[in-house]
């Protein structure tokens, strides 16, 4: 319970400190915005302020749904007036917190030892860039925890064989999902590998998984068909993607940000000479000039670039809190890619390795926003776990541990 003890001391202070800002964030104000008018219009748009009344599916709706209770029950409602009940939402964030850290150290117990669960959280807890998550209107908490909370039922659905378990674990990921698709792909991995050589995966509970997942979708697909005349899961953002082509955010001539690399302005000033030019095409423009000038960079960038912002703290100040951030993000950063290495030996480790590939090839299109990194990190400190555990002398995978399983559990450290 240590890990837990300090993640609420330390996220308790953030979320004092976060109430006077509430959803300042860009991102924040338009997830604020958007819940306030779909309460008082029922009109479903992300770009409220910009475009109000104008439906849109630019976000999956679970966030929204979470945070509509708030904003309804407080009456405040009006989405053009900023304002909410901060210190509900956030103190409520504080514990969904405390769930998600429990249910890393349940899934580092299920895939590897009880001591490198322990190690995982502790290194988890005391992590800025972990408990900051508790003070912003954003979906990144919420999101991994549902995810999480997939992935341990999922594994007690392929140890009991109980297909109930495993449509549980569907709907878990499904709402995940709506929060936040952004671990889609890493997040199917276990029904093919399952967990570990103790924890296989099985087809019957796969596929009762995947009716779970597939259910809870249906309304949302409905709703943009009826919307919008056609199908879809989501509209496209291409800025994301666009923000990410640039190398190392040097940007164009007529580039304002430097944070974000190439911008939107920018496309709209490429724009001016083709009228058919659309962002991804303009994006795919820049990359191939900057690969026939320094083919080099352009693939370090795509590659190691890109990693280096995400994991290594290399943002501008602003973006972390001090250096003790910086060192801890870093250091379970490398310890579990690491760690990810080495599943060639410990294979049961397999499993979160290639969920962990899978999202890093996925975001090697993607802007380098380091909260995107929070998708991965408890996966990361599973990894860094196992591997000081096995430093310590221990196999990160004990293979008594099936036995082990019937003997009475201790909490977390």
């Amino acid at each position: 319970m240590a890990a837990i003890a300090i993640f609420l001391v330390l996220g308790s202070a953030y979320v004092q400190r976060a109430i006077p800002r509430g959803a300042s964030n860009f991102d924040s104000a338009n997830y604020e915005a958007m819940t306030k008018q779909w309460l008082e219009t029922g009109v479903y748009g992300y770009w409220a302020l910009d475009n109000p009344g104008e439906p849109d599916a630019v976000v999956t709706p679970g966030y929204p749904i979470f945070l509509a209770p708030f904003y309804y029950f407080s009456e405040e409602t009006d989405p053009q007036t900023p304002g909410g009940p901060y210190s509900l939402i956030f103190t409520t964030q504080l514990f969904i917190g405390a769930v998600l850290l429990f249910l890393v150290w349940l899934y580092a117990r299920m895939v590897a030892t009880q001591r490198a669960a322990n190690i995982a959280v502790l290194l988890l807890a005391p992590m800025w860039s972990f408990y900051n998550t508790v003070g912003v209107v954003l979906t990144s908490l919420l999101a991994t925890t549902l995810i999480m909370g997939y992935f341990v039922v999922l594994g007690l659905a392929f140890q009991r064989r109980n297909q109930w378990l495993a449509l549980a674990a569907g709907f878990l990921l499904a709402a995940g999902l709506l929060t936040r698709p952004t671990l889609a792909l890493a997040s199917l991995i276990p029904l093919v590998l399952g967990f570990s050589s103790v924890i296989k995966p099985q087809r019957r509970q796969a596929l009762f998984a995947l009716v779970g997942i597939a259910l809870p979708f249906i309304p949302w697909i409905v709703r943009n068909w009826a919307t919008f005349g056609r199908p879809m899961l989501i509209e496209g953002r291409t800025d994301p993607i666009v923000g990410g082509v640039d190398p190392y955010f040097r940007g164009q001539p007529g580039t304002e940000t430097q944070t974000h690399g190439v911008s939107l302005g920018n496309y709209a000033t490429m724009k001016e000479y083709d009228q058919n030019l659309s962002p991804l095409a303009f994006g795919w423009r820049i990359v191939k000039l900057n690969f026939a000038s320094a083919p080099h960079e352009v693939v370090g960038w795509f590659t190691v670039g890109k990693l280096q912002y995400l994991a290594f703290a290399n943002l501008p100040a602003s973006a972390t809190e001090g250096a003790i951030d910086g060192i801890l993000l870093s250091s379970v950063s490398s310890l579990g890619l690491t760690g990810a290495f080495l599943s060639i030996r410990w294979r049961d480790l397999v499993p979160t390795a290639a969920m962990v590939a899978v999202w890093l090839a996925q975001n090697t299109l993607m802007v380098p926003d380091q909260r995107y990194w929070f998708d991965i990190l408890p996966f990361l400190a599973v990894l860094a776990g196992a591997l000081i555990s096995a430093a310590w002398g221990r196999a990160p995978i004990s293979k008594a541990r099936a036995a082990a399983r019937t003997a009475p559990a201790q909490g977390p450290a």
